[in-house]
């Protein structure tokens, strides 16, 4: 496994963040990932971007991206003006994750995030369920020639509603098939609507492409009452060997907090607590996975 640190955990906004060093910090935490939001690479240069993926090649940290698409640029969406933008904003991400160094795309590409403002009474959910397939049809041929992987994050009903779950994910992803497209479980969603944390990621098997941790209060592993040995055994039982990375958001205030709905500071805002948070974290989790 390799095990990485999202660089929004020390963060108020998603651009304009100082990429290089977030990639020291997460080297010189003991991380062998720095995973960013593809709004950051959207609005980085594409020079500071190839000199972000040369200071990573010389810190033997590997860079890679998760995205939420916006509601105007859904792939889903019964506006097909909004789908081409949503197809065309991924086009474009492939050609920044190229640029650093990375072979995969994570995130909710097959609609938007966050999804808050939906309701029953105005979703046209089968509707929008083969929209997104024929969308991901495309943008999966895309990356496929290009030699990237899709990993389509399977988020809690408060944030999406297209599936909930491993289970109808996979259905998903049968249904698409594609390949280059697995699944991307976080354990925070996955704590809100899965039976068994351990059984869903089973289930997913060899499909899953990647996975995201973090406690169910958003503070990092080893501070809440995730059920971490239920999770390793399920990752043991599909011989699970990629990227794990911590997600935890506990800033309050900015985009980055509205995003996730932090009302409050988790924990004491000094960076030098934060690190050491993370120290601790990531020795938790070397210690329950390993």
């Amino acid at each position: 496994m390799k095990f990485g640190i999202h660089y929004g955990y020390w963060l108020h906004t998603w651009e304009n963040a100082d990429l290089k060093y977030y990639c020291r910090k997460a080297a010189n935490l003991g991380f062998d990932l720095l995973e960013l939001s593809g709004h950051a690479i959207l609005s980085a240069s594409e020079a500071e971007l190839r000199e972000l993926r040369e200071l990573a090649d010389g810190l033997g940290v590997g860079v890679n991206a998760c995205h939420g698409l916006s509601r105007e640029n859904s792939t889903s969406s019964a506006d097909s003006a909004a789908r081409a933008r949503g197809i065309d904003e991924l086009k474009r991400l492939y050609d920044r994750v190229e640029l650093i160094g990375s072979r995969q795309l994570g995130g909710t590409l097959y609609s938007y995030w966050p999804s808050l403002d939906a309701s029953n009474e105005k979703l046209d959910l089968r509707g929008e369920w083969d929209r997104s397939l024929e969308s991901l049809a495309v943008a999966a041929d895309e990356a496929a020639g290009r030699g990237i992987t899709l990993m389509l994050e399977v988020v809690n009903r408060f944030e999406g509603y297209l599936f909930n779950t491993a289970k109808d994910a996979l259905r998903y992803l049968d249904e698409l098939g594609r390949s280059n497209v697995k699944l991307l479980l976080d354990v925070f969603h996955m704590n809100i609507e899965e039976d068994s944390l351990s059984d869903a990621i089973r289930l997913a098997g060899g499909r899953l492409g990647h996975l995201h941790i973090g406690e169910c209060n958003r503070r990092v592993p080893g501070r809440g009452h995730m059920p971490w040995d239920d999770i390793a055994q399920g990752l043991r039982d599909i011989g699970y060997d990629a990227g794990v990375v911590m997600e935890p958001f506990v800033l309050s205030g900015g985009e980055v907090a509205d995003s996730v709905k932090v009302w409050r500071d988790l924990n004491s805002p000094d960076e030098d607590v934060m690190d050491s948070e993370l120290r601790f974290a990531l020795d938790f989790v070397k210690k329950k996975f390993l």
